[in-house]
């Protein structure tokens, strides 16, 4: 440990780490790899490391990256061939499932539209604003009196006008 005064990293995102320099003397930090003393800017950072960054910097983390990628060659082709089967069946709506909400709460694979999306989000949102502010009242389901419900807008354009169904007969409204 050096004998300098410890003085915290200027980057936001590693004071809560409470990181701080060490041994870097005048902005500058020897690269372990090739042993080189370079000024910080050229290190990565690293929240795991004394001094906020990285023990490589970033020409040698660069030249292993390279390395890596041209020895497992064929595992960096099959992870691109399917990211691109991924987004090719997510052009065709073929039933792209992965990492779509969209896809997973819809099930016949028919993305919403942005301006039908934007006024669900609406309405929902005033929904919850006038159950807050007791405007509205959460009454038991409409079906078959279960308490804890959900609220079902049989119309958009009034989204006041909520009727209250349990999850089960919600959902066999929308997917019937």
């Amino acid at each position: 440990m050096c004998a300098c005064p410890p003085q915290r990293v200027p980057q936001k995102n590693l004071r809560m780490y409470g990181v701080y320099f060490c041994d870097t003397i005048g902005g500058m930090k020897t690269c372990t790899k090739c042993n080189e003393s370079k000024p910080v800017e050229a290190f990565r950072l690293n929240t795991e490391s004394s001094d906020g960054y990285a023990w490589w910097c970033r020409s040698c983390q660069n030249k292993a990256a390279e390395l890596s990628k041209r020895k497992n060659q064929e595992a960096y082709r099959a992870k691109e061939r399917a990211k691109y089967a991924r987004r090719k069946a997510k052009e065709k709506g073929e039933g792209y499932q992965v990492g779509n909400p969209e896809n997973r709460a819809n099930p016949k694979g028919n993305a919403l539209d942005p301006e039908l999306k934007r006024i669900r989000h609406n309405v929902r949102r005033v929904t919850r604003r006038a159950v807050a502010s007791g405007k509205l009242v959460k009454t038991p389901c409409h079906v078959c009196g279960e308490v804890q419900v959900e609220g079902h807008h049989p119309n958009y354009s009034r989204p006041l006008d909520v009727v209250w169904l349990c999850r089960k007969h919600h959902n066999e409204i929308h997917h019937s």
